[in-house]
């Protein structure tokens, strides 16, 4: 899936495709690169049955807990892993649904900077990028998949261990692999296979809409830090001339900030409210998790419960991750940007002699060796940091616009009620112990 570093230049979709491909084998056209194109009569069937599938198990689903309470405990902890898992795919493919022409704006926004030829994208970074993003995708793809076949085919295993166990007299009990009601009896062998084969394309598919959305968030992200990483870096080799070209490059500079800023309020407005959603349900995901692999004995089942909490507390690693990474982690950064200026200034009135070069490079020196900001606010440090005192008066002055606006880090909001980070995660540690521990 890598591709050869000496290919042609890659492009936004390129990092996109994966999610876009597989959501458009469903029917779902999540970016069109024309207004000519449509969905062709497989896309639109396939779109079609996904509605009604999901139609149809958002009934049949909560019914089960209805009609058949599970007796205990555990099969009840067991029969919730697919219901919460069934609830989140729904929000989260929801809200690629309703917000196609704001993805629109994302990808379009993100294809208007993104480096055209090589050598530019050789100083975005933009392979590394790439190769990290295919990691992640392929971690939590392989996890979920292998997770899917194990619960699809976990009535298969029961029996087997059952017919190794007392021989002959094993009797196949007819039991779904998922907690589904229907209002007819399944107890013959062509109904059941008709039935379990529904079910496991409606697994594939709740994969898919649980782990493809986020993938597009997780994207965004990473190119967005991609974008803070490239600006904070053409600040810092900024050289002002004292010349009308300062002004333009400045320009050019901070539109392209503030459009990155764009970015992260549109992925805001995308993904918020399936962020919200989803640390509630991974908390009660992870609790159902765990006190299943605590109370099975049975290898089968404690790996395939294993997979899922390995993939969800991938997934929710992976989103914290890179939402961190765009926050900062450097205390009064408005006091720190203030007293960096003030030492540059007072470093360029001393370096006025055969000595400017070499105080020069060792105020360079310690600006490196002090503690870096997060990606978003790193940017006022470099404006900071970078020669402005050779520019004219009027280039100094506004500097002060964009280092006032780099403060505002950009956050990956759970709707209106917290910013996302690592300690998100070690908050959902610490209900799951709490929770675990009742």
């Amino acid at each position: 899936m890598v591709r050869n570093s000496g290919a042609k230049p890659m492009v936004v979709l390129d990092f996109f495709k994966v999610p876009f491909l597989i959501l458009q084998k469903f029917g779902v056209c999540v970016y069109r690169t024309s207004s000519k194109e449509r969905l062709s009569v497989k896309e639109a069937i396939s779109f079609a049955i996904s509605m009604v599938q999901i139609g149809a198990y958002s009934i049949l689903v909560p019914l089960f807990f209805i009609k058949t309470t599970p007796p205990t405990t555990a099969e009840f902890s067991d029969a919730c892993i697919p219901l919460i898992l069934f609830f989140t795919s729904i929000v989260r493919l929801t809200s690629i649904l309703v917000n196609p022409k704001r993805i629109r704006t994302l990808v379009d926004i993100f294809q208007k900077y993104f480096p055209q030829n090589m050598e530019e994208q050789k100083n975005f970074k933009v392979e590394r990028n790439y190769k990290e993003l295919i990691r992640v995708t392929k971690a939590l793809a392989i996890c979920l998949s292998l997770g899917c076949v194990l619960f699809s085919l976990a009535p298969l295993f029961n029996f087997a261990m059952a017919y190794y166990t007392i021989g002959d007299e094993a009797k196949f009990d007819y039991r779904m692999p998922y907690p589904i009601w229907y209002p007819f009896k399944v107890n013959t062998p062509g109904m059941y296979a008709i039935m379990c084969s529904t079910q496991a394309f409606a697994a594939f598919s709740c994969v898919c809409a649980y782990f493809l959305p986020n993938m597009v968030l997780i994207t965004s992200m990473m190119l967005i830090n991609m974008n803070f990483k490239h600006l904070a870096k053409t600040v810092r080799n900024l050289t002002p001339t004292n010349t009308d070209d300062d002004m333009k490059n400045l320009s050019k500079i901070l539109g392209h900030h503030q459009d990155t800023f764009l970015l992260v309020d549109v992925t805001n407005e995308i993904f918020n409210i399936s962020v919200f959603i989803s640390f509630f349900s991974s908390i009660a995901l992870l609790c159902s998790i765990g006190m299943n692999v605590l109370g099975e004995s049975q290898p089968y089942h404690i790996i395939k419960q294993s997979l899922l909490l390995v993939t969800s507390l991938f997934d929710l690693y992976y989103t914290c991750k890179y939402a961190d990474d765009m926050k900062t982690s450097v205390r009064n950064i408005w006091l720190n940007s203030v007293y960096r200026v003030l030492t540059t200034l007072l470093v360029h009135f001393a370096a006025r002699g055969a000595n400017e070069v070499r105080i020069r490079e060792h105020a360079t020196r310690n600006y490196i060796s002090k503690p870096k900001t997060k990606y978003s606010l790193d940017m006022s440090d470099a404006l900071a940091e970078h020669p402005w005192y050779d520019g004219s008066v009027y280039y100094q002055r506004m500097l002060l616009f964009p280092m006032a606006r780099a403060q505002r880090p950009a956050q990956l909001m759970a709707y209106k009620f917290f910013a996302v980070s690592m300690e998100s995660v070690l908050s959902v540690n610490t209900n799951i112990a709490y929770l675990t521990s009742i």
